[in-house]
């Protein structure tokens, strides 16, 4: 279901002459996350803290959705299109996997290799950038 929705949103963005052959829905972490993210652990808990939270685990729990709007913040979703003509970035929606808008067409030097990985998730590096792609994608 969720692949059909991809594909259909890939084919709205290329326009239904192009011959798409395959998906891939990835995502790319900023390098300063880490450090974003504990910042905003630590004004979402202050601030639960100065609002009147007075369980501890109330603070916490403040302060883990703090880092989860700045973990989704701090990321930029990708859509990997091949097509009968090459490969296409695009970009992809945070909320919904699928594509939004088209970003650029890769030049057809452009490499696509696995890096690393484990069950769930591949690390892959298309071109000189490095994306986190689902296992169900990475075929």
């Amino acid at each position: 279901m969720r692949r059909d929705v991809l594909w259909r949103s890939v084919r709205r963005v290329l326009g239904t002459d192009e011959e798409l052959l395959d998906v891939a829905y990835m995502w790319q972490r900023h390098r300063l996350l880490v450090p974003f993210a504990a910042v905003a652990a630590v004004i979402g808990g202050g601030g639960a803290a100065l609002a009147g939270f007075t369980s501890p685990a109330s603070i916490f729990a403040v302060a883990l959705a703090a880092v989860a709007v700045a973990a989704s913040a701090a990321t930029d979703y990708r859509v990997l299109a091949v097509t009968a003509s090459g490969l296409v970035l695009m970009k992809g929606a945070r909320v919904r996997q699928v594509a939004t808008a088209l970003i650029e067409r890769l030049p057809e030097s452009t490499t696509v290799e696995r890096v690393s990985g484990n069950l769930v998730i591949g690390e892959w590096r298309v071109g000189d950038r490095r994306f986190s792609v689902l296992r169900r994608f990475e075929s």
